[in-house]
């Protein structure tokens, strides 16, 4: 079984969220700092987490969440969380309980596509008044408790079915089986029994709070999941050694047969006792000797005429065992060997605390009552994971998923057979899902994750979003899998930036990704002196989609609202599709057909240039104004080149370079330009000492220098060139001009 369906309402900044999960395969959970992917993971450890302490669960004026009002408990606001199982398989042990609470249908469809050892169960963590009706405000100390049920029927109203959509309980349900008023009030009402209800109906004062003590449904289950949790702030050094909870602990006590747990602890103790001995320890029996002689001496013990003291060796037991062994580690490109695991970086560290966690997945397939012989299976692990890319260098976070991916594979099945017992096809077979649940602000590991199973947190005006990228493709069928097909590919860890940014510039290529960054913070700084807003600031990032395939990545924000990245995504594209089959004639009227002045939708806006970047940047920044330009930035960028390396010194080239740019000039001024005259100006002037993506660099730097002040970028642009050289020196630049079109793109960016 795996988790299927997060539910949460009204817990912290979630004020009802719903996340549905496909299958059992890791899930990335990825978004910006303060979106709730660690308040997400404690609402999972609320339900399913046997070893939260109790205090925990005793919520707080805190735990509401803010956007539905002050005070809300004392209007008898409920806090609910939800976990949803799915494909319950045929476990005795657990089947019985989770039948007992899977969900009921209403739909002979959704029946006959359930079969029956493939169930659902709903399992909820509930904060709410012990009763329904009291007269007057609630008092939260007094009149809540916490509690978890089984429900047959989830919270929110509704249930998904197996492609992922979502159907509603009928008005029978709703209105008849719980005397529940209306739909909205219905995640008050769903754990109550028809007992609950009838209670209620007789006596409005009457509590239900011991009707839900006596459902022992959820407590059952939770005993057969074997649940961790890694904090993002973890310390694996303590983690590995101290406590009865430790790694080390766990991992020997599940390697331990439950009928020879005693005898290891008598071996482990006679072992330590003959050390003391067997004379294999001489310099420390010596100390040992010596002080044992103090404690004997009568002016010392006052015991000395009932006992004597001596010094003792300790005795083992299963709650101790983990004091005594630690782990150790053999770094294969270090000569050293038996290294303490402290010794070694924090990233390996980490990856040896995951690895051992998954060896006790392995071993920890039941648990003893109780300390009696009796066993209960764990059919279920889970593991959640805050920042797992902690201390990882890039190639380690990438290793990382991919191994927590191989691992849970290889960990679905597990075989569980004592030593004692039959080998072969009549041994008992014994499966045990493993699931893990990973938030991350790694670009790296965003990469790496199967779209499918990667949900980006969006942090909305009244609470957090959760994004599915591939529900957000499957919105549109035709495009869907070349769509999913593209992103899959591109979506490398650069690019994966998009998913974690509050807004997003999409361009073509390198040349606008080196230059549209400068471009904005420019534009900012001259629309807000007094501020210190940036780029980072405004939580912009600039991705470059390799070419003009901009369709799958506006795929993730012009669809629903409800499902797709909930921020805007402006692209800036070139307009010189145009030129196969005509000459400008009127760049105004060309520029507004390009642009027309509704967006795509209100997340989704495009603004295309005339003809590419770098011509409307250096020869046509102002279609109205053709008469202006930044042709003398573009000279002073070549001269820039010529000094910096071998370029353009043989005979008059670099002259022949800045007679060709004012002839080009001249040319976009009678309006002569097509396709080929443009493509031959390029060749002319950069031939192959100098690429376009180059220009860009080199302007970005000159527009830092010159705009923005940078004292690093204005050391390089300050040299006057050779008056000779008959270009503009850098103090003498007039100021530069925003190309219309990205001008007009970040101004509508940056507009809330």
């Amino acid at each position: 079984m795996y988790i299927s369906r997060v539910y949460i309402r009204n817990y912290r900044n979630f004020e009802e969220f719903d996340l549905f999960i496909p299958d059992g395969s890791p899930l990335t959970i990825i978004g910006g700092n303060n979106c709730g992917k660690t308040n997400f993971l404690q609402a999972i450890r609320l339900v399913l987490d046997s070893g939260i302490a109790p205090w925990d669960k005793r919520l707080t004026e805190e735990d509401f969440c803010w956007s539905i009002g002050e005070e809300p408990w004392k209007s008898g606001e409920q806090i609910v969380i939800t976990v949803t199982f799915s494909n319950v398989t045929d476990k005795e042990e657990i089947q019985s309980l989770l039948h007992s609470i899977a969900p009921v249908y209403d739909e002979e469809s959704v029946l006959s596509s359930k079969s029956a050892d493939s169930l659902e169960a709903n399992i909820s963590f509930v904060f709410a008044p012990s009763t329904l009706n009291k007269e007057g405000d609630y008092d939260l100390i007094e009149d809540y408790i916490s509690f978890l049920v089984a429900g047959r029927y989830h919270p929110s109203g509704y249930y998904y079915l197996p492609d992922g959509s979502t159907k509603e309980y009928g008005d029978t349900v709703i209105s008849g089986l719980y005397s529940c008023p209306s739909k909205e009030e219905f995640y008050k009402y769903f754990y109550l029994s028809e007992d609950n209800i009838k209670k209620l109906e007789d006596d409005s004062s009457a509590t239900f709070e011991k009707q839900l003590a006596k459902q022992s449904y959820p407590n059952k289950v939770r005993k057969h999941i074997n649940l961790l949790a890694l904090d993002a702030l973890r310390d694996v050094k303590n983690d590995f050694y101290f406590g009865y909870r430790s790694l080390v602990s766990q991992l020997i006590r599940g390697g331990i047969k439950n009928s020879k747990k005693n005898q290891i602890s008598k071996e482990v103790s006679a072992a330590f006792k003959n050390l003391r001995t067997s004379g294999a320890i001489p310099e420390a029996n010596t100390i040992l000797d010596d002080i044992e002689t103090r404690l004997q001496n009568k002016d010392i013990n006052l015991l000395s005429d009932k006992a004597d003291l001596i010094i003792g060796t300790p005795r083992v037991t299963l709650e101790n065992i983990g004091r005594y062994f630690n782990f150790l580690v053999n770094l294969k490109e270090d000569l050293k060997s038996d290294q303490d695991m402290e010794t070694i970086g924090l990233g390996y560290q980490n990856l040896a605390y995951i690895s051992a966690i998954f060896a006790l997945f392995e071993l920890k397939k039941e648990l003893s009552l109780n300390d009696t012989d009796e066993k209960i299976r764990i059919v279920y692990n889970l593991l959640l994971i805050e920042e797992p890319e902690a201390h990882l260098d890039v190639q380690n976070q990438k290793y990382l998923h991919t191994q927590i991916e191989n691992k849970t594979q290889k960990l679905m099945e597990v075989k569980a057979a004592d030593d004692d017992e039959t080998e072969g096809e009549d041994a008992p077979q014994f499966f045990a899902f493993t699931q893990v649940i990973q938030t991350s602000h790694s670009t790296h590991l965003a990469s790496k994750s199967d779209l499918k199973n990667l949900v980006v947190l969006q942090k909305g005006v009244n609470q957090a979003r959760a994004i599915n990228i591939d529900s957000v493709l499957r919105l549109d069928d035709d495009t869907y899998s070349h769509n999913r097909r593209i992103l899959k590919q591109y979506l490398d860890a650069t690019r994966s930036s998009l998913l974690f940014a509050r807004k997003v510039v999409l361009v073509e290529g390198l040349s606008e990704k080196y230059s549209v960054g400068t471009l904005i913070n420019t534009h900012l700084k001259q629309q807000r002196p007094e501020s210190n807003v940036d780029i980072d600031s405004e939580g912009i990032e600039v991705v470059e989609v390799g070419g003009k395939i901009f369709e799958p990545f506006n795929a993730l924000f012009q669809n629903d609202q409800s499902i797709g990245l909930n921020n805007k995504c402006l692209n800036l594209r070139d307009g010189d599709s145009h030129l196969e089959s005509q000459v400008v004639a009127d760049y105004e009227t060309k520029y507004n057909d390009l642009n027309p002045s509704s967006t795509t939708t209100p997340q989704l806006d495009t603004k295309k240039n005339i003809y590419t970047f770098e011509i409307d940047c250096f020869f046509l920044p102002i279609p109205e104004d053709i008469t202006r330009n930044n042709i003398e930035y573009l000279k002073l960028i070549l001269y820039r080149f010529m000094k910096d390396g071998d370029y353009f010194k043989t005979d008059d080239t670099f002259t022949r370079k800045l007679a060709a740019i004012d002839s080009f000039a001249q040319e976009i001024v009678n309006h002569g330009v097509d396709k080929d005259k443009f493509e031959k100006f390029f060749t002319d002037i950069l031939g192959h000492e100098v690429s376009k993506p180059s220009i860009s660099l080199y302007l970005s730097s000159l527009l830092k220098a010159k705009l923005l002040e940078d004292v690093t970028e204005i050391e390089t642009w300050g040299d006057t060139p050779d008056t000779e050289v008959g270009i503009t020196p850098f103090s003498d630049l007039s100021e530069f001009i925003m190309p219309k079109y990205i001008k007009d793109g970040i101004s509508w960016l940056i507009t809330d």
